[in-house]
């Protein structure tokens, strides 16, 4: 299932850039609508009900935190993500005494925005009835992808090149990772990735070439989706390991 997202910022550039550099599809969403004007985007919103809605904070004619109220009132389940280019506290903390899903600075980037998405789509899945730890059924499509992937762990993947290899459309693909996997496919890749650089941490291998077998090139970027995930850096937690190990 991909969940429909709204956008709303008052600056063109930045509507663009959000709309057209961040991979929704990959990440298991779809932006169905778009507005640069806050006091519009209300009755559109209202009107296509998204499941989340992006959207600015400093905006005129109505703010962010206004338009979240306005919408709240008719759309009470909908989740809301605050992006903005002010990091000052008392918007921030308006934001938390609205229930807002999470807070992104501009420019947003990929790595940022994909964890964002990733616990962004573990809450609605929960919310429409499937559990992210467990799968729910069978199919032997989506049973050769993933057995794909771990055999080419190290390899570069994306949701263009699994339609390529397996003759299905994107969205099917996604479908796919949503219902039986409940996460998205770039979040059961990260999952995949990071679960077995933990256990090539406990080996003699450099953090460089454990990097390169998770299938990351780059290995800084490596080093910032580890510690993200795992709260402490790669060679962090090889010390943990070691102490954890028994003599």
């Amino acid at each position: 299932m991909l969940y429909q997202v709204y956008l709303v910022d008052d600056e063109p550039v930045a509507l663009n850039h959000i709309s057209n550099n961040i991979s929704w599809i990959e990440n298991g969403f779809q932006v169905v609508g778009s507005n640069t004007d806050p006091v519009a985007a209300v009755d559109e919103i209202k009107h296509l009900s998204p499941h989340v809605i992006f959207t600015d904070v400093r905006m005129p004619g109505l703010n962010g935190m206004e338009l979240i109220n306005a919408v709240k009132q008719d759309l009470p389940q909908t989740e809301f993500v605050i992006i903005s280019a002010y990091s000052d506290f008392p918007y921030l903390r308006n934001s938390i005494k609205l229930n807002v899903f999470d807070y992104l600075l501009k420019p947003v980037n990929k790595s940022g925005a994909e964890e964002v998405f990733f616990q962004l789509h573990q809450k609605l899945a929960k919310a429409n009835g499937s559990s992210p730890d467990q799968r729910t059924g069978g199919s032997s499509i989506h049973d050769d992808i993933v057995a794909y992937i771990q055999t080419n762990l190290n390899q570069r993947h994306s949701l263009q090149s699994l339609s390529s290899q397996f003759h299905l459309s994107q969205n099917t693909i996604c479908t796919y990772f949503s219902k039986y996997q409940g996460t998205t496919f770039v979040g059961y890749l990260t999952e995949l990735r990071m679960r077995r650089a933990q256990e090539l941490l406990s080996t003699g291998k450099s953090i460089k070439e454990i990097a390169m077998l998770c299938g990351y090139e780059d290995y800084f970027y490596f080093c910032r989706v580890f510690q993200n995930h795992f709260h402490c850096t790669p060679t962090q937690m090889r010390k943990k390991l070691a102490v954890a190990r028994p003599v």
